[in-house]
């Protein structure tokens, strides 16, 4: 067998880690970018998988990804686990009773009915989301009906796609691994003094934690939703309870791997051979 890792050279942490494990057993790999390779020369033959990690954001590499599954590549993605407009993932939380904030899939352009969703999350302060950032990029906290007009129209004047969610008072959250119905690793992230993120920046406050039953079966209920067998699950820890925040499948699993010392790559790849 081999693995096909669809990369854009910006995931060198993760790949170097992936590559390593497969080394290690002896698996053969091939690093594949969107931008420069025909999708229809790539042969699959059985026992092949493959494992995205370039951001869903990124032209052609979900759409390389989910070629090679259909052309028989295995993967961490089960049959339900279609392609999601970016927010509804958080409506297929709350069907599944995973505790989620309250979430607006997109943001409507009528002033009046953008002001009736505000009362549907409960009031000010909401988030505004702004999809396809990471580290806490585009993560704002909108606290009046003036902001969220102009804030929302210039998100869609530069073609952003945005969700808007309940304002949830988060100190901390968890950012849990889960490989095959378990959770393999976790770590803390908590606020800097003065801001409302707590996953913000390039070095954010990081640990490594060990959490409550709670909310590893919480992560795990998550990456079941959504018909996973890998992902990472970020939880808000808040006075309500925990709730979930996102789950992304590729994650950058090596923040966790190199603070705790769990090999993540390792049972990923294992996985896979299995």
């Amino acid at each position: 067998m081999k693995i096909f890792f669809i990369s854009t050279g910006e995931q060198g942490v993760s790949l170097n880690l992936l590559t390593e494990a497969c080394a290690k057993r002896d698996i053969d790999y091939v690093v594949l970018n969107p931008e420069n390779i025909n999708p229809l020369d790539i042969q699959i033959e059985p026992g092949d998988a493959v494992y995205r990690l370039a951001t869903a954001s990124h032209y052609g590499a979900t759409e390389l990804e989910w070629s090679l599954i259909m052309k028989g590549a295995k993967s961490f993605r089960g049959p339900k686990n279609l392609p999601l407009i970016r927010g509804f993932d958080l409506m297929m939380f709350e069907r599944a009773g995973v505790p989620t904030p309250k979430t607006v899939p997109y943001i409507p352009r009528d002033r009046a009915a953008l002001e009736k969703c505000v009362d549907e999350l409960g009031g000010f302060p909401v988030c505004l989301k702004v999809l396809g950032q990471s580290h806490g990029a585009g993560v704002m906290r909108v606290d009046s009906l003036q902001s969220l007009f102009s804030v929302s129209d210039y998100v869609r004047a530069h073609g952003g796609q945005s969700v808007m969610k309940e304002y949830c008072n988060v100190t901390s959250s968890a950012r849990l691994i889960v490989l095959d119905g378990k959770v393999i690793d976790s770590i803390e992230y908590s606020a800097n003094k003065g801001d409302f993120r707590s996953n913000e920046g390039e070095q954010p406050n990081v640990k490594a934690k060990t959490f409550s039953d709670e909310v590893n079966q919480i992560a795990v209920k998550a990456i079941e939703t959504l018909d996973l067998k890998f992902g990472g699950v970020d939880i808000m820890i808040t006075p309500k309870g925990p709730v979930v925040a996102e789950v992304n499948c590729p994650c950058f699993f090596p923040r966790c791997q190199l603070l705790t010392g769990t090999d993540i790559a390792g049972q990923m790849i294992d996985y896979l051979c299995r």
